[in-house]
């Protein structure tokens, strides 16, 4: 009802683009961006915004201001924890701040954590209408070697569009937000794995700590979703495994849908090696648009033998 909406009026539309980095293994940056989420969410808890506001004095100081004073003070952490349960005036003007002895060490902890960590900005710019965005930063993850086990999670770049409308007819505003979420094109199977859509001998497991989907040659057919994908111009995918047991040959069927579905390629994978992690090629059919895709694997005989497929990749 607003009807094209051709500029940007004061933030409006928001169209934002960030890059989230890969999960790390590292404890430390965990367990600080969990602080910072669980001091948010106390904040909204206890009502913390009826006093202060993120950029703006109200009764209180704005958060941001409070996080600069102590940015770069070693004991800030600790005096903040002590002040939240203490509470006090005379910092920031005559006003009491009321002291939350209620709350725990460690929840006062994450609050203080999330204040500090308003110092620095992080919030995403809004961008034009139309322009273009860099889709290089994922590069940098990469293994050194195309031919090892894939093992990035959590890595996507993300556009956000959100539009407030101008209300209408004694009627409030409404805010619209629609999201985009852009994924590197090789993945690792056990972060996309479908343990609804998968047949009994086809599992999650670890092998020297690389997660990976163990498939049993005892077993006629085994399979499993990965979710919806663009195929458009993707010419073939790489399939990486590793093969335990005996070095039997495994056909892989790329189907759409689920099990019965169409075949959209197919081809054979085999150890060059047992326990050494193998890439093997596999040509799709032409297909255009999103399509759910399923995996199916078996073995060229009846088998003791085990592969466990690791990662997938999407060629052009």
């Amino acid at each position: 009802e607003d009807g094209v909406i051709s500029t940007v009026e004061n933030g409006n539309p928001l169209i934002t683009f960030t890059y989230v980095e890969p999960e790390k293994k590292s404890a430390l940056g965990h367990q600080t961006a969990n602080l910072i989420d669980q001091g948010k969410a106390l904040v909204d808890a206890n009502n913390c915004l009826g006093c202060h506001k993120l950029d703006e004095k109200i009764v209180g100081p704005a958060f941001r201001d409070v996080a600069k004073k102590y940015q770069k003070d070693p004991a800030a952490l600790v005096y903040l924890v002590n002040k939240i349960g203490n509470g006090g005036a005379g910092v920031w003007g005559e006003m009491n701040m009321p002291g939350f002895s209620g709350l725990s060490e460690a929840e006062r902890t994450a609050l203080a954590t999330y204040v500090l960590s308003l110092a620095v900005d992080h919030s995403p710019k809004g961008l034009a209408l139309s322009g273009k965005v860099d889709l290089e930063s994922h590069q940098k993850n990469s293994p050194t070697g195309s031919n090892k086990p894939y093992a990035i999670n959590g890595e996507a770049y993300i556009f956000i569009a959100k539009y407030t409308d101008k209300g209408a007819h004694n009627l409030a505003p409404i805010t619209a937000t629609e999201q985009i979420r852009l994924i590197p094109p090789r993945l690792d199977f056990d972060s996309v794995f479908s343990a609804a859509s998968a047949t009994k001998e086809a599992t999650q497991d670890t092998y020297n700590e690389v997660k990976t989907i163990k498939i049993l040659g005892s077993e006629a057919v085994s399979g499993f979703g990965i979710g919806r994908y663009d195929l458009t111009s993707v010419k073939s995918v790489k399939v990486g495994a590793l093969f335990f047991k005996e070095t039997t040959k495994w056909l892989v069927e790329i189907r759409r849908d689920n099990a019965e579905g169409e075949v959209l390629g197919s081809g054979t994978i085999s150890p060059s090696r047992l326990k050494t992690y193998d890439r093997s090629s596999i040509a799709l059919k032409s297909t255009s648009g999103f399509s759910e895709l399923y995996i199916s694997v078996k073995p060229e005989q009846k088998t003791t033998a085990e592969v466990r497929l690791q990662d997938i990749s999407f060629e052009k």
